[in-house]
């Protein structure tokens, strides 16, 4: 073959292959629905990064057809079923969700799947990337004798990719800013592109674990010495801990005007109230789990699934701590225990008894809401109440602590027929209109299953403590918020925070919390139920008067509301703050490093 003729195949192969990258990065775009103008940069930044994927592939295969063919299909499949699960949890796929294939298997098996016009052109582009492969696989064709040289142009492109790709994202003066992650998902992904945010997760998820800025062990061992605070007259009464699945409260984001006050059932109750900040709006349950269950922030363990990267056999959790005190723990789940590693999980925090759907006895289901309609096991919270119970009721005298968490207010909200719905919001909000109705139906319900097990609990002669609180907002949240009065910020915000409310049979003083995030429920849950504190939790209570509000980003908000850096600097702002990294950091690493007088009761 002439010079000029294998200069020109080249040529063309190149120019089709970026074409298609180009495409690819468009079909990303397409399925986070992003209509925004991406800056420059970022976008030859992301194709460079597809193509780098798409070279390896035909290295190995010595073919630029086939690694344009399979890379395109790759993202193309990507693309469609990123959609779909931001359509379900509100949410992209990210790095992490590779673990989590099992489980999303399962619950992508609940819904039914519409053909949009969004997906409709991801096909149309994945035909057109086909059809470029096609054609590189025609010029490819005519490039047989020169293998040698083949070989050459693979490796000088791949080379090319990868020095761009360092000057992309690793050199002192990097394309991509080092945090494109906000506090909704849809600031960075619209702003870098579903590429860059997806590359800043993996490599977050290769070092789970980012130790704090100046870590120093003896500033951890400070915090056991001016919080290790006595309790006279320490209580250790029964505590039930539930997280329920998708609870939230609309009227944070949007006017509703329903026929029915959802939260009825339980008025006549003297009850705690507040919201928890949760990390995700939309999604993220293993994470408001994990928050809750250990009190550690996400902030030091970004872009990964706890129960799925970290190791449990040596964590400190409240299941742990109350293990220590003398109670008989349960943690109870009518779903699968393979979901978010789970079965393998449960045991490692401490729990005595463990309950997944296998376990769960009588389950019952809000009318069509049931798995022969295509529905996961929505398990009512209710009917879980009741199994509560009886193992509750079969666990050895003395303390006792239940965790559960509930299924039932879990999507799809589209299986209802109109005469099974309770509530209705006539305010409307069109394409959504019989979806809030059958979520608020299911959020109905809830507050009905609670009212029945606070009157369970009446009657009991042991003293007895409730806690309550949602793990994050149903997924059409970002597609209702419409409350004039809410700037970005606030917004934001709001759409991720989630209602906790306390009950005990003894007791309590009526008071309202101000908003704070997860990781400091189980502390104030305590305190309320006058259970020896370790300095750990008496520590994060003080906190909490500061940095109500921890994201897992680069910010926190203080007690005014206002939204401060974690760091400026590389000093942080805050003292408190930088003590709890470091004691969160110490707790994480394990019992070999672990300072455990912090995180045990010294009582």
């Amino acid at each position: 073959m002439k010079q000029d003729n294998k200069v020109i195949s080249f040529l063309g192969i190149g120019g089709i292959m970026l074409g298609t990258l180009a495409v690819n990065f468009l079909q990303l775009e397409i399925s986070t629905g992003n209509v925004n103008i991406i800056d420059l940069k970022y976008i030859v930044l992301g194709i460079f990064t597809i193509g780098f994927f798409n070279l390896i592939i035909a290295m190995i295969l010595q073919s630029f057809y086939l690694g344009n063919l399979i890379s395109s299909l790759f993202y193309s499949i990507i693309a469609i079923a990123n959609y779909y699960v931001i359509q379900f949890r509100g949410m992209p796929i990210t790095t992490q969700d590779i673990l989590n294939v099992r489980t999303a298997l399962e619950v992508g098996g609940a819904y039914t799947f519409s053909i949009s016009s969004r997906v409709c052109m991801i096909v149309i582009l994945s035909v057109l990337t086909i059809i470029c492969s096609l054609f590189i696989k025609k010029i490819e064709s005519g490039l047989k004798d020169i293998k040698k040289e083949k070989k050459v142009v693979m490796g000088s492109l791949f080379i090319m990719t990868l020095i761009y790709i360092y000057f992309g994202y690793f050199s002192r003066n990097p394309v991509k800013p080092e945090n494109v992650l906000r506090l909704s998902w849809t600031e960075g992904y619209y702003e870098y592109g579903y590429i860059l945010c997806s590359f800043e997760i993996l490599c977050k998820s290769i070092n789970p674990i980012k130790e704090p800025q100046g870590y120093d062990f003896k500033i951890v061992e400070e915090i056991a010495e001016q919080y290790n605070e006595e309790i006279e007259g320490e209580k250790t009464p029964d505590i039930i801990l539930i997280l329920n699945e998708s609870f939230y409260d609309l009227n944070l984001i949007t006017d509703l005007d329903t026929d029915i006050d959802v939260s009825m059932p339980i008025d006549s109750y003297n009850i705690i109230h507040g919201y928890c900040s949760v990390q995700v709006s939309g999604g993220g349950t293993s994470i408001s789990e994990y928050e809750l269950l250990t009190s550690n922030s996400m902030h030091l363990l970004q872009g990964i699934t706890p129960f799925n990267s970290l190791e449990f056999s040596d964590a400190n959790s409240i299941v742990k701590y109350l293990k220590s005190l003398g109670y008989y723990t349960l943690g109870a789940h009518s779903e699968s225990k393979v979901n978010y590693s789970r079965g393998r999980v449960y045991p490692k925090l401490g729990f005595d008894m463990i309950k997944f759907e296998e376990s769960f006895n009588n389950v019952q289901y809000y009318a069509s809401r049931k798995p022969e309609n295509g529905a996961m096991n929505l398990a009512t919270d209710s009917s879980s109440y009741k199994n509560l119970i009886k193992w509750y009721e079969e666990m050895p005298v003395g303390p006792r602590f239940c965790y559960m968490l509930t299924m039932q207010n879990h999507s799809p909200y589209n299986l209802l027929e109109a005469d099974d719905l309770l509530v209705h919001d006539k305010r409307g909000h069109g394409q959504y209109d019989a979806e809030i109705d059958e979520y608020l139906s299911c959020i109905y319900q809830s507050y009905q299953a609670f009212a029945e097990l606070i009157e369970y609990y009446e009657q009991s002669d042991r003293d007895v403590i409730i806690c309550m609180v949602g793990d994050h907002a149903p997924y059409f949240v970002l597609d209702i918020v419409d409350r004039k009065d809410l700037d970005e910020i606030k917004r934001d915000v709001n759409l991720c925070l989630t209602p906790f409310m306390i009950w005990s049979n003894y007791d309590l003083e009526s008071k309202n919390f101000s908003p704070c995030s997860m990781i400091y429920l189980v502390p104030i849950l305590l305190r309320e139920a006058g259970v020896s504190m370790s300095p750990y939790y008496n520590f994060m209570l003080d906190m909490k008067n500061e940095a109500p509000i921890l994201t897992q980003l680069d910010h926190y908000f203080d007690k005014d509301g206002n939204m401060l850096p974690y760091q400026t600097e590389n000093q942080y702002t805050s003292d408190k703050i930088q003590s709890y990294f470091y004691a969160e950091y110490n707790n994480i690493r394990g019992t070999r490093n672990r300072i455990n007088t912090v995180f045990e009761s010294q009582n």
